[in-house]
Order: C-alpha cells, then structure tokens, then sequence
C-alpha cells in the first residue's frame, strides 16, 4: 500500500514555498504559508486573498529555501533510447533511484534486504514508515544504491558495467503521526552517513515542487512502480533482478471496498492504484517509489 502514497504524502513531511503575485510584500519580506513562518510578532500580514498566506521576513524564510535547495535540479533524467526497454524487466539503470533497505539480525553480518526507498538527495532516501521496524529480530542498518541483479556483485549492460554501494544510516525520521494500523502517514526519511555519489546508475528522483506543473493524477493515469518484490520480513517470494510495472490510478471509491477495512476510509493524501493481477506490488517494493514519467528532451 505505501508505494501507492509516495506522491502525495512528501507534501506532509517538506515544505513548499508559493508565491502570490497579486499582493505584494515589502523589500525584506516574502509571502509564504502562515505555516511556514517563525514570526513572533503579534501582526502578520495577510499577502492573498484566501489569507493563508503571510509576508514573512526574509530571515525567517532562508531555513525553508536552504532545505529546498538541498534538492537536485538534475533529478530523475535517464535516456530512453539507451535505457527504456519493453517488458517488465528493468534495464541496467532504468531507475537509478532505486534503494535497497539492508536489515542486520543481531551476531549475524549478513544483510536482508526486504523494503525498498529512493533517493531524493546526495543524503536522503525516501521510504514507508513501516519499513524501519518490520520484525523486532532485525535492525535497518545499511542502504544498498545502484544495484540490479541481487545474485551477482557486479551489473554489466554490454561492455560497461556497475557496482552497487552499500551506505550506513545515519539517522531516520518517521512521521510523527504515523499509524501503523490504518498505514496514514506511511512515511519516513532515511539520512546517510556519507554524501552519495551520482553516477548514470545512481541518481534522484524528482519530486513534485514545481508549481507550474499539474500534479492532478484522475482515475485511470498510468504511473509506474518497480522494485524486486521486496513485501515481507519472510523474503519470500521476489526477483533477483529489478522489475517494472505500469499501474493505474483508481476510483476511491472502487478502493475504499476493496482495501482492508482498517486502511478506510482513502484520504486524500493517499493515492489508489493497481496493475494488471500479481503485476502491482508483486514488481515493487515497501517504500519503493510511484512514479509519474514523462518524455522531455528525451530523456525519462
């Protein structure tokens, strides 16, 4: 169910900044959301007609415009004609922002690896709430970047070939108001011990921050998942090689009486989609990313 929320639910745990053109602020001030602003003054300044927003000095603004900037403008760029391929087997480097999470069972050094995330930063992977504690036997303790094949230490497409890297954790943030019983708010940020380095094999997703841009998804949008199938502590089950699927988004209501009864009702900071049989979740992973792709420039 949380690959299905990853869109949406970011918006609960980053800030956005907006603007609004109409009502101008003064030089050392922007309009940002009431929100968003440290203020501790007694007079805000309403700078929109629905007044949700406020002029906020400068200095108290610069903390959300560093933590946006933290973002790579370079995201989510992989070549079609080099990388997409039909079927449901990913290509070597289809989606280099896919994230493997590692579980280390206490006296043992050998890595599990049973959710899935994405990269969004040089030091942040994105990933479902209830990936950090799936059995109380196993502790997250390492994230696997740039892998493909899990039987193999090294992914070769031709003459060119890859390396996975593991990364240790440095620290995690879950949602303060997740509920692992209703799964609202299944979300949780994952920060590395050290700076990921970007290759064609290793890169970030996108988020949703451009204003600009329509991010309305109606029944019957075609979004993708992928992963190798990584659902439970049990590992059963699952491919050794990276999958993909094409999903659709679903009615809510179709939804609603379909899911277990203690998911309901769909809020509207979830999204509902399913894929063709066993083809949805089977292909993706827990915390793994639902993705809105399009063609620019040629690239994906």
């Amino acid at each position: 169910m949380s690959v299905f929320q990853t869109l949406i639910m970011i918006v609960l745990m980053l800030d956005f900044i907006y603007t609004d053109e109409d009502m101008v602020c003064t030089s050392n001030h922007k309009c940002i959301p009431a929100s968003d602003c440290q203020e501790t003054g007694d007079i805000l300044y309403p700078c929109n007609e629905n007044f949700t927003h406020v002029c906020c000095s400068l200095e108290n603004t610069v903390q959300i415009q560093n933590r946006l900037s933290m973002f790579p403008l370079d995201c989510g760029i992989v070549s079609v004609t080099d990388r997409i391929i039909a079927g449901e087997l990913a290509a070597i480097g289809q989606f280099p922002w896919m994230a493997l999470l590692g579980y280390k069972q206490r006296g043992l050094n050998i890595a599990q690896f049973l959710c899935g995330g994405s990269i969004i930063t040089k030091n942040y992977i994105l990933t479902a709430a209830h990936c950090i504690s799936i059995d109380a036997r196993l502790k997250l303790q390492v994230v696997r970047l740039g892998e493909y094949n899990l039987e193999t230490s090294e992914d070769c497409d031709g003459s060119v070939c890859s390396t996975h890297v593991d990364i240790g954790i440095d620290r995690i943030i879950v949602h303060e108001q997740y509920n692992n019983m209703t799964l609202e708010n299944d979300i949780a940020i994952i920060k590395l011990r050290n700076n990921i380095n970007f290759t064609d094999y290793i890169r970030p997703i996108c988020l949703p921050f451009d204003n600009e841009t329509d991010h309305t998804l109606v029944p019957g949008a075609k979004l993708t998942v992928s992963g190798w199938g990584k659902t439970d502590s049990a590992n059963i089950g699952g491919s050794f090689k990276l999958m993909y699927t094409g999903v659709n988004i679903w009615d809510a209501i179709k939804c609603n009486n379909s899911v277990p009864p203690r998911i309901r009702p769909i809020r509207e900071s979830q999204i509902c989609a399913n894929g063709k049989e066993k083809q949805d979740s089977c292909k993706g992973d827990s915390g793994g990313p639902l993705v809105n792709s399009t063609l620019i420039d040629n690239d994906y």
